[in-house]
């Protein structure tokens, strides 16, 4: 997992690091859903909360919106669940920045998956 976040949160800052120095907020859960669950989720998050969606692989789904570079990766974790790691680079000095936009992604993705348990 260590290997994936390294590379994803790297690619997610190449754009960055050459224009200026990014604020960066990292964060992770651990939930009771499949990684193609979670990718799935990724994407509906971002394009919910007004980011444009760009390349995901396997494992990552990466978006952009205004000063935000964003990345949620999932990664199976031991008795089913998964790691879901979020990570938010932006242009803006104020490291309060990202970290907000990291928290309302990662309330956004518990409610979404405390809703989809409700609904079974």
């Amino acid at each position: 997992m260590k290997l994936k976040l390294s590379f994803a949160s790297l690619a997610l800052c190449l754009p960055l690091i050459c224009h200026a120095q990014p604020s960066m907020a990292y964060g992770h859960l651990v939930l009771p859903i499949g990684v193609n669950e979670c990718l799935g989720i990724a994407s509906h998050l971002f394009e919910h909360d007004g980011y444009r969606v760009g390349e995901s692989g396997e494992s990552f789904v990466f978006a952009v919106r205004d000063i935000h570079h964003a990345v949620i990766v999932c990664s199976e974790a031991p008795e089913r669940m998964t790691w879901v790691s979020i990570v938010v680079a932006s242009e803006a000095r104020n490291a309060d920045v990202p970290s907000r936009a990291r928290d309302d992604l990662q309330r956004d993705f518990q409610d979404i998956v405390r809703r989809h348990d409700r609904d079974r």
